[in-house]
This record gives structure tokens, sequence and C-alpha cells, in this order.
């Protein structure tokens, strides 16, 4: 369609109180700039599109392809910021003759800085909707409040986000201040009627309480994806409390410096393929009962700790707790990176409850610990190693009887950790309640790792160590370190058992060290009988009161 050259140029102002005879304009008004025509269609005045001149006669913005949010100013006042996006979203979503292929249309965010003070929460089914601003740290929204929501998404389905940074702070001048501690959602999602399908390409997201929030939700066929996004300094990147059946799909995302978990609760299927976890946190969290459903897929995810390794910090890859959760998650192609390769008490996955985890071709850079839940019979579950590559130890915990070990340790094509060759054999527990496994009598090395606060005190561990017959253990080295710079001095001794009847060696770090390492240590006095099932730590110090790490090398071997 043509238009004639307009003759008559006006704001928008003067087209409000309009009452002339002219059927075409050309608008000139701070941002909203374009061509406007008379259609008695438009009943109406929607501030970007749609306007009601003095004598209340429709005009129509023309245009082709995306909507402008500046046409409505967006971005004039923070205060209004939040119910003109509201608002030009419920327009988009309620008229479904705009010229756009992107089904609802597609809304263009301008370049800069700005804030929203409220929640964006529009009306209407958006399908297919796109919100689009001008890339990554040049279309900045920024949520200003420390708690609330910045978008709620309930009958707000379908929306996609493309090109921008949604941060959590304030802003002064071109300086944007981060909140540090803040219980701010970005999306939070409440659906009673309907799935939800949100989906996302290139954002940054960062210092939010929670990304994205359905803990709220009680419908279980939504589905999520994110595309090639970067997640900083939140609390959770997804917090879920409710729902169950779900599909989450992470692409080539990077998650770093976050504070709690990844993903919290990952109901029903998550599958995150690429990209790399920079955290000392959870990258995944269960902790319930009524997250049986969870399917969880990690595909070519880098973990690395941004902590030395020998921080308290644990970057668990997966942790989960509670009673019975019953869950599936499966590690392909995943890789660790730490600052050091003292492992001082440092995990890579701890599991409770019903579990079948399998590691595919991963390199782990902690062990895996294995909790009990509340059950008499310990946690129950199986952990299988697939063409992987020096795996790590499996630590457990004795506690009130329960037995802490996997019910089996499937290892296809892998060298455990200690062994020295690859094996395709299992490892079952070897009792329902039963903190120990069946290994095969193959020479090996393991870790003994006591981390502990120590002041003026004793502290202990029991460490579950199969020695199988006609087999001894060997202290090979030891290392013993406080945080306190060397003014305690500490005393390691190592028992057979628990009963302490029997001592097998002892070391002791003088005060005036900082640290003390024992090499090529060879103490013969260390075979147990194959009856024997674990070895007893303990740890004394006097003096100021400091954190102990204490590591232990054993070597099993043949008499």
């Amino acid at each position: 369609m043509a238009y004639l050259d307009p003759k008559i140029y006006m704001t928008l102002d003067e087209l409000r109180s309009y009452k002339g005879s002219y059927t075409e304009a050309t608008i000139v008004h701070n941002g909203t700039s374009g061509l406007a025509v008379r259609d008695d269609s438009v009943v109406a005045d929607n501030t970007g599109t749609q306007w009601l001149d003095g004598s209340g006669r429709g005009w129509a913005r023309q245009f082709k392809g995306p909507i402008e949010a500046a046409w409505f100013g967006f971005g004039m006042d923070s205060s209004t910021n939040h119910t003109i996006l509201s608002d030009i979203l419920t327009f988009m979503s309620t008229n479904s003759s705009l010229p756009s292929g992107y089904g609802s249309g597609e809304l263009i965010l301008p370049k800069g800085n700005f804030e929203i003070e409220d929640t964006i929460d529009p009306t209407g089914n958006t399908i297919g909707l796109v919100i689009r601003g001008q890339g990554k740290y040049v279309t900045n929204l920024i949520f200003t409040p420390t708690s609330g929501t910045m978008f709620q998404i309930d009958t707000f389905l379908f929306p996609s986000f493309r090109d921008t940074s949604i941060l959590n702070g304030t802003i002064t001048g071109s300086t944007i201040t981060y909140h540090t501690t803040s219980t701010a959602i970005a999306f939070k999602t409440n659906s009673t009627g309907g799935g939800l399908n949100l989906s996302a390409r290139d954002l940054l997201i960062r210092n939010f309480g929670r990304v994205i929030d359905t803990s709220a939700d009680t419908v279980n066929d939504d589905t999520f994806l994110f595309d090639n996004c970067t997640f900083q300094y939140n609390d959770y990147v997804w917090y879920n409390a409710n729902v169950q059946a779900l599909s989450w799909q992470f692409i080539n995302c990077d998650f770093k410096f976050n504070k709690t978990d990844i993903f919290h609760n990952p109901g029903g299927g998550l599958q995150v393929r690429g990209g790399t976890s920079i955290n000392d946190c959870n990258f995944i969290y269960i902790d319930a009962v009524n997250y049986a459903l969870a399917q969880v897929v990690v595909d070519g995810t880098k973990f690395e700790t941004y902590e030395t390794i020998d921080a308290l910090a644990n970057p668990y890859w997966l942790y989960s707790t509670g009673t019975a959760p019953a869950y599936n998650v499966k590690f392909v192609n995943c890789s660790s990176k730490t600052g050091s390769n003292t492992l001082s008490g440092k995990y890579s996955v701890r599991v409770a409850g019903n579990y079948n985890v399998i590691f595919d071709n991963c390199a782990l850079d902690g062990d895996v610990d294995a909790q009990p839940n509340a059950s008499t019979n310990g946690s129950v579950g199986i952990i299988s190693y697939i063409n992987c590559k020096q795996t790590h130890n499996i630590v457990n915990t004795t506690s009130a009887g329960q037995g802490n070990a996997p019910t089996r340790i499937q290892y296809i094509n892998s060298v455990p950790y200690g062994f020295t060759k690859r094996i395709t054999t299992n490892f079952d527990r070897n009792t329902g309640n039963s903190s120990a496994l069946s290994i095969p009598a193959v020479p090996r090395y393991e870790n003994l790792y006591l981390t502990a606060t120590v002041n003026n005190s004793t502290v202990n561990k029991s460490f579950p160590v199969f020695c199988p017959e006609k087999y001894t253990i060997v202290i090979k080295s030891a290392w013993i370190q406080f945080t306190d710079s060397g003014n305690v001095d500490g005393t390691v001794t190592l028992w057979e058992d628990s009963g302490k009847t029997n001592q097998i060696c002892q070391y002791v770090k003088p005060a005036s060290t900082s640290g003390t390492k024992y090499d090529d240590l060879v103490v013969n006095y260390t075979k147990l009988t194959n009856t024997s099932n674990s070895l007893y730590m303990e740890v004394t110090s006097t003096g100021n009161a400091g954190v102990a790490t204490v590591r232990l090398v054993i070597e099993i071997m043949p008499l």
C-alpha cells in the first residue's frame, strides 16, 4: 500500500487535539516519529500505535515488521517503564492481525539502561511473541527492588526473550550497582490452566535471588528453553518446589559465580548441553520425594571452581538429600577443573535416597559421597562409570548404623580411583545395612581426608576401607596442615578401628610449621585382617583453634 506524502506534521499532543480534515500526518514526538493515517476501526488510544484526535476519530500508525517500545514512551520515565511494557505486551497479545511473522509479534527494546521499578504483568496469550533487545550489555533492563518479581508469567504465555541483559540493582548515571543480597525473581510462573513456554537466547541475567521460580506453578506440562545465555551472581537459576513434569533445556549456557543452587529440584526433564559451570555451589540439588520424576541429562558441560581447591566451598555436580527422592541423572562428556591437585574434602557428587547416576566418558575432579537416608537400609542406588578415567573415591560416613554405600557401583571399561587398570565389574554393598563394598582383589591407592575445626580437642572420622583376603594396607604418605599458619600443633593417630585396639601409626605437626608433609613412608605395622572394613583417624591439637586438614595416602597390596 502506498501513502501520499502528508502535508501536516504534528506532535502526539497536537494530534490528540486535532479536529481538521487531514487524513494523514507525520508524527514527530520524542522517538515516536512515524506516519499516521485516519482509521475508523481504532476506538482506543494505546499511546504507541493507535490514537484518538480531538473529535474522537481514530488514527493508526503505519508500519511493517516489529513494534518499537520507544513508540509507547518506554524509557522516558523509570516509574512507568513496567506499566508501559505490560500494556504493550497485552496489546500485542490481543491483536493477532499485527504485521509480523512472529505470531503475536516482535517487540524491539532500545539501547540503554532502563530501570524497572515494579512487576511487568501483561494479560493475554502471547503465543510466539518475541521481545528483543540490541544485545547483551547494550539493552539493560534493571529491576530495582530487592524483592518481588520482574516478569510475572501466568496468562502471559509463550514469550521469547532475545539479546538483552536483565539485572537486579540500581543505576546512577551510567554506573550500575548490583544488589548483592536479593530475593528478587526475574521470571515467575503461576499457571493453573495450561502449560507455559518460555524461551530465551543470548541473555545475561545476574544478581537475582531466583532467575526462574516455578514454586507456585501447579501445571505439569511447562516447556523452557535457554540458548547461549549467561547466568551470574544469582542465588538460584531455577527454583522449583512444586511441579514435576517439565521440559527444560539449557544449550551452551554459562553459569558463573552463582551462590546456592543452579537447578533446585528440577522436576521432570532437564537437559543441559555444553556450556560452563564456574561456581562454588550445587549445580543440581534434589531434596524431596515429590521430584520422583526427575530425569536429568548433562552433556559436555565443563565444571570449574573459582576458589582454590583447598577452600571450604564444594562445587557439586549433583547434591541430593532428604528421605527417599527417586531420580535418574546422567553426565556425559563432562569434566571438572580445579585450582590445585590437593583434593581436600572436595566432592563432585553427593547422593542419597533412591538414585541412578551414570558417568559416561567423564573426568571427575572430586570424590563421590554416598549419604544415608531415613531408611535402615541406607541409600538405595546405583552409580555407574562408563569409559571414565581415574574416577575418585566413594566416601562413606557411617551414621546411626545406616548404610551409606551405594547398592552397587558399576564400572564399565573404567579405572576406579587407586586402581591401575581399566575394569568391567560391579562393586556391591556387602549387606543391606553396610557401609562397605565388596571390592575385587586388585592393587590400588586410596586417599583418606579429614577436615575439621580443632580447638584444644580431639576430632575423629571412620573410613570404610575394604581389604580383601591376603592383602594388606600400607601408609605411603601423610600431609597435615592447620589454617592458623603454624600456631597450632597437632597429632594425627590412625587406628585399625573405632575401638582403638591397635594403633597403626602416628604423625605430629609441630607448632612452628604451617604444614608438615611426610613422603615415601612405608609403615609396616599396617596389616589388617580380611574382616576389618574400616580405619579410624583422630586429630588432637593444643593451642589456638584451627581448621585441620589431614590427608593420608594408603596402598592396598598383596601380602
